[in-house]
């Protein structure tokens, strides 16, 4: 079974957008591909006080991301994010 990684943005900078999205994008895909995909959300967020508010996998920095990466192993990256992701991000990944 191949895995889908969606990274995406969240925070008071950025909005509930990206994650909403990625929410919709993964149950699409869960719908459609039932079988063929396992399907992973990564959050990036710039404030501190996200995480207390937030259950799900967040990222701080580039050594993070990376670390899930090669953990979840994925066949195909969604990256779903703001230019303040892109910034701190971009160039590194």
């Amino acid at each position: 079974m191949s895995k889908i990684l969606i990274i995406s943005d969240i925070g008071k900078k950025v909005g509930l957008g990206h994650f909403t999205r990625s929410q919709v994008l993964s149950k699409e895909i869960k719908f459609y591909f039932k079988k063929e995909f396992v399907i992973k959300n990564l959050f990036f967020s710039h404030e501190k006080y996200t995480k207390n508010f937030f259950s799900s996998t967040l990222i701080k920095s580039t050594n993070e991301l990376n670390d899930e990466i090669k953990k979840i192993q994925p066949k195909i990256i969604f990256l779903n994010n703001s230019n303040l992701f892109v910034k701190k991000f971009g160039f590194k990944l």
